[in-house]
């Protein structure tokens, strides 16, 4: 009886879905405001990185080659420690002098800031035709998300648009929208460039199939689930 408990509890451990099963938790008992107030980049030292600066020095080095630059870039690995991981953060992109919008990210368990780590960006379906967010835009990330569970997993960092009609990729702001997520996200998160990933479900699949046909740029893969091209 003792070794049949041990190993259900083996089993148990072997298959946790990690951090996530605690944000699932939170978005059935957390309102919408609690749950946005939880997931502010804010309280897990996740707002800035402080080393840009450094970037921001070297431009001023009239003695430093181009060639110096470019090798202190590429080997880049100043980071913001955050607070805890499996965690889901919500953080603003200033599209233009009128309209910000909020994204989500959520960083596993297993993320260590001194590491590159591999990055999903997820479209989720039936957004195309909605003039807003809605009220509970923020628990998308994980009701209307089926990667979510696996991301503690495999250890992805995963980008979730907060989506409506103006944010589709060839709409008014889709290419801008999506560039301005992935280089808010590489500010304060170690990401490796090679293992960049785009994958959509629906109007998300449309999404990722437009932008693979039409500029197929920055992701090693594209996943179109259920797609449709824009000429349908």
């Amino acid at each position: 009886m003792k070794f049949r408990i041990l190993l259900l509890i083996i089993l148990s451990s072997t298959f946790s879905f990690g951090q996530t099963e605690k944000w699932i938790e939170y978005s059935k008992k957390l309102s919408n405001k609690q749950f946005e107030e939880k997931i502010q980049a804010s309280n897990y030292n996740l707002v800035s990185n402080n080393f840009l600066f450094q970037l921001k020095k070297w431009k001023l080095y009239k003695d430093i080659s181009a060639e110096t630059v470019y090798q202190n870039i590429i080997g880049w690995n100043k980071y913001p420690k955050p607070k805890r991981t499996g965690i889901i953060i919500q953080r603003q992109i200033q599209l233009d002098s009128a309209k910000n919008v909020p994204y989500y990210i959520y960083i596993p368990e297993n993320y260590s800031s001194n590491l590159p780590t591999k990055l999903l960006v997820y479209y989720k379906g039936g957004w195309i035709s909605r003039d807003s967010f809605p009220s509970n835009v923020a628990k998308e990330i994980i009701n209307d998300n089926p990667t979510f569970s696996y991301l503690d997993i495999y250890n992805i960092i995963e980008i979730f648009p907060a989506l409506n009609r103006d944010l589709a990729i060839y709409g008014m702001y889709g290419y801008k929208h999506l560039r301005l997520m992935l280089a808010d996200t590489k500010k304060v998160l170690n990401i490796d460039d090679n293992q960049v990933y785009l994958a959509g479900f629906s109007d998300g699949g449309r999404t990722v199939y437009n932008l693979a046909y039409l500029r197929p740029t920055q992701f090693a893969s594209f996943y179109s689930i259920n797609g449709k091209s824009m000429s349908n």
